[in-house]
């Protein structure tokens, strides 16, 4: 330990750091591991609000956290003009499968052997979530209808306003997929 600072104790600079970078990585895994918050909803179902739609990839993406991720067009996912969804997590009506990627906070169906294609390149990363499950037909009132997988990226997209940009490139290709629907508010 030094001692050459009139007689102070002081801890060696390099301590320091790494004791900072330590801390920092902790924390920012602890961030990362927990994933979006859940809500307590109607019976045992829980339920998660702050899900958004990417006005430009037009996918649905977790945008209640601090940063909206990356979309493929570039930058943050925008969210101008997208309501508030919610989705069931862990159990209640709906298909299971689905999860969230801590890369580029999508939703996206995981039930498969296929990691799908993520916005940040590569795979999704399925080992950070839970089970989501997303409701499909004939939705009932106060659900927006129009939500559909997408066979390339594996993302939940919202095909009302065309294919939107896909991370396995071009538009999203909603062949194979029924119709997805979503509450919100």
């Amino acid at each position: 330990m030094d001692t050459s600072a009139g007689g102070r104790h002081e801890l060696p600079r390099r301590a320091v750091l790494k004791a900072g970078a330590v801390t920092a990585g902790a924390i920012g895994a602890a961030a990362l591991m927990s994933g979006p918050a859940m809500a307590q909803g109607p019976g045992t179902d829980a339920v998660q609000s702050q899900w958004r739609w990417c006005n430009r990839c037009q996918c649905l993406f977790y945008g209640g956290g601090t940063t909206t991720a990356w979309c493929i067009v570039g930058g943050g996912h925008d969210y101008g003009g997208s309501g508030n969804y919610i989705v069931t997590h862990t159990s209640g009506p709906g298909q299971a499968g689905w999860r969230w990627c801590n890369r580029c906070y999508c939703l996206w169906y995981g039930g498969s052997t296929s990691d799908g294609r993520c916005h940040n390149g590569g795979v999704h990363n399925r080992n950070t979530s839970g089970d989501y499950r997303v409701s499909y037909g004939t939705p009932p009132s106060g659900e927006q209808p129009g939500w559909r997988w997408c066979n390339r990226c594996y993302c939940l997209a919202y095909s009302g306003n065309g294919t939107g940009s896909c991370p396995a490139g071009g538009g999203h290709n909603f062949s194979g997929s029924g119709t997805y629907y979503l509450p919100y508010g």
